[in-house]
């Protein structure tokens, strides 16, 4: 009989565990211009950089996160047979003990890029309060701001929301911007036509200004802005886009 997990370290896996998410795929690269590629890694236990891939030109971000109490009523797709996918995704999935890890993994590559770039979460300039931490990964948000290598007009943001959190930024001019729910479940949106979006949901947003809220749970997005060659409209909505299944390797 199949031994049950109820946290990744009861069982070391014999190899690093990978979940790869590639947001910018073949037939779509205009919609993410200037980014080339933007893949998330999800890390199991035992990750290293040197596992995922090779340098490349562009920026590689190591996202350093804290595991939380399990919440078992969560409506997270990472709790569908979980004791089978919680040996390679690592802290997405909230555990009953707190402990510092590497969780994540990002690899950004821009048009016209040279060299390359690594850093991780520690070393990123952060704007927080009550509500949100939110570390400038590249470009600027309301006064901090990050001088890394990158195209003019880009910004991406780590933002991790407490329990309850809320996250409200209004776009810089002509500039658009895409979301993507790194865990937890969060709500987008003005209170009267909210959208849900869970753990691994990437979503469109259209107007000039993004609103999230966190669920019981808090959660954790990467919020990306790019140039716009339309001016942005009044009118607020968050579009949800259809993944496929996560690259599992091992």
């Amino acid at each position: 009989m199949k031994q049950k997990l109820s946290s990744w370290w009861e069982k070391q896996p014999k190899r690093a565990y990978v979940a790869k998410r590639s947001l910018v795929i073949p037939g779509q690269t205009d919609k993410f211009a200037p980014f080339t590629r933007f893949i998330v890694y999800y890390c199991g236990a035992d990750f290293s950089p040197q596992k995922v891939e090779r340098k490349q030109a562009g920026i590689t971000y190591l996202i350093n996160g804290e595991k939380e109490p399990l919440n078992p009523q969560e409506d997270s797709p990472w709790m569908v047979n979980a004791e089978e996918v919680v040996d390679f995704v690592g802290g997405v999935i909230r555990q009953e003990e707190a402990e510092v890890i590497p969780v994540l993994y990002v690899s950004m590559g821009f048009e016209d890029t040279l060299g390359s770039l690594e850093f991780s979460s520690d070393q990123v300039p952060l704007s927080e309060d009550a509500n949100r931490t939110v570390r400038v990964v590249c470009g600027q948000f309301e006064n901090v701001a990050h001088s890394v290598s990158a195209p003019r007009d880009i910004t991406v943001l780590d933002v991790v929301l407490t329990q309850g959190g809320k996250f409200t930024w209004k776009l810089p001019p002509n500039q658009r911007a895409f979301i993507y729910v790194v865990s937890g479940n969060v709500r987008m949106g003005k209170e009267e036509n909210l959208s849900n979006c869970r753990a691994d949901t990437l979503v469109w947003a259209v107007g000039k200004k993004i609103r999230v809220t966190a669920a019981c749970s808090g959660g954790r997005l990467l919020v990306v802005t790019i140039p716009s060659k339309q001016v942005a409209k009044e009118q607020e909505a968050y579009v949800q886009e259809i993944l496929p299944d996560l690259d599992k390797q091992n």
